[in-house]
């Protein structure tokens, strides 16, 4: 597989290194993924969205952290999460670090012990099984839902993050 471009999601600069590959009619068929690090949000993911449903290529968050290790930094993660999955279609979302030393922005546990940060994305990670599909859900605004359905087993599997009280 060729993951490419491993570059800040930064909508304009994402378009600059991909367009090239997927214009051409040799190189737009490569086998694998196009990945990226955490930076835009919200309308710029739906952006990147559109822009590369055509290719019919998944995007893969491949290096993310920088959240703070109390529950404010939880949330602000599980909103990151939503965003990407939800709002950029991304199919897969890995944290720079699963452990580290002492706590910091980088690591979702602190000398093996987890922190809050862990436990958000863990709703994730954990019952979001491998080749389940995203499916369409609707929200008032003040709860992000997001609902993934695995088409082996029929296991629905919803997420929910109430961000009303920040």
């Amino acid at each position: 597989k060729i993951i490419m471009p491993e570059e800040m999601m930064s909508l304009h600069r994402m378009k600059a290194y991909v367009s090239p590959t997927i214009k051409d009619k040799e190189t737009s068929r490569f086998y694998g993924a196009f990945a990226s690090h955490r930076l835009d949000e919200g309308e710029n993911l739906e952006k990147w969205a559109n822009f590369v449903a055509p290719n019919g290529k998944q995007s893969w968050m491949t290096e993310t952290s920088g959240h703070a290790t109390n529950w404010q930094g939880a949330l602000e993660l599980a909103e990151d999460m939503y965003q990407y999955l939800v709002l950029g279609n991304y199919s897969a979302w890995l944290y720079w670090q699963i452990s580290g030393g002492k706590e910091n922005v980088y690591a979702l546990m602190a000398q093996h012990k987890p922190l809050p940060k862990y436990y958000a994305s863990k709703h994730y990670y954990k019952y979001i099984r491998p080749g389940a599909q995203r499916v369409q859900t609707n929200t008032d605004g003040q709860v992000m839902a997001s609902a993934f359905v695995h088409p082996v087993s029929g296991q629905l599997t919803l997420v929910l993050v109430n961000n009303h009280e920040k």
